[in-house]
C-alpha cells in the first residue's frame, strides 16, 4: 500500500507545474490539457487509496483481528464434567443429591424423580441455575412434578398424592427414562421420598 502511494504522488509531483497552476487558476481546464488532466487523476487514486487505507486498518483494529487472519478465540466458560458410566444401582440420600444443584459450574446437574436419580446436565438451561426448572435440581423433584408446582419447597413426601398426581408422576418419570442417563436411585428413610419403600408408587 505505501509503495503505491509513493508511486502516485511522485506521478503527480512530475505534472508541470503551469499546468497545475492553469488548473488551480480555471475552473474551466480543456480536456485536452494534459497535464492538468493527469493531474486530476493522480490526486484522486492518491485519496481513493488513502481512504481505502484508512478503512482497512480501522476495520482490523476494531474488529479484534489477529495476524494472519484468524478470528480470536472464543470465550469458554466452566464445563460440566460427568462423574463417568452411569450407575443406576448407585445410592444417593437427600443430602448426596443437594450437591448436583448445578450451582458447582463443574459439576454435573441431578435431580430425583419416582425414585430414581436422572442426570439432567445435557437440560442444564431447564434444570440449570436460572432456568425455568432449576428449583428441581439436585432433589427429590417427585411432589412438585405431580403437581405441576414449581413452589413446593423442599417437601418430598408423596404418600398423599391423589391418584391423578401419582400418574402425572410416573409419567415424567417415564419421560425423563428416554431421555436422561439413570445414575442411581433414591435411598433416604430419613424423611419421606419417592425412593421410601412405602411410597406407594
Amino acid at each position: 500500500m505505501q509503495s503505491l502511494l509513493l508511486a502516485v504522488a511522485t506521478a503527480a509531483s512530475n505534472t508541470p507545474t503551469s499546468n497545475k497552476n492553469t488548473a488551480a487558476a480555471s475552473a474551466s481546464v480543456s480536456a485536452d490539457s494534459e497535464g492538468g488532466f493527469f493531474g486530476y487523476i493522480a490526486a484522486g487514486i492518491v485519496a481513493a487509496a488513502g481512504v481505502a487505507y484508512f478503512l482497512m486498518s480501522n476495520s482490523s483494529s476494531t474488529s479484534g483481528a489477529r495476524p494472519g487472519g484468524a478470528p480470536p478465540p472464543a470465550s469458554s466458560g466452566p464445563t460440566r464434567v460427568s462423574e463417568g458410566a452411569p450407575d443406576p444401582n448407585r445410592a444417593f440420600t437427600l443430602a448426596e443429591l443437594k450437591k448436583y444443584d448445578g450451582s458447582n459450574p463443574t459439576s454435573p446437574i441431578y435431580m430425583g424423580c419416582g425414585g430414581l436419580v436422572f442426570d439432567v446436565t445435557s437440560g442444564a438451561s431447564f434444570y440449570g441455575p436460572g432456568g425455568p426448572y432449576g428449583c428441581f435440581a439436585g432433589r427429590d423433584a417427585s411432589r412438585g412434578l405431580a403437581k405441576m408446582d414449581l413452589k413446593v419447597g423442599e417437601e418430598t413426601r408423596i404418600d398423599d398424592l391423589t391418584p391423578s398426581e401419582k400418574s402425572t408422576m410416573r409419567e415424567w418419570k417415564e419421560k425423563f427414562e428416554t431421555k436422561y442417563p439413570v445414575v442411581g436411585k433414591i435411598v433416604d428413610e430419613s424423611q419421606p421420598n419417592s425412593g421410601s419403600v412405602n411410597s406407594n408408587l
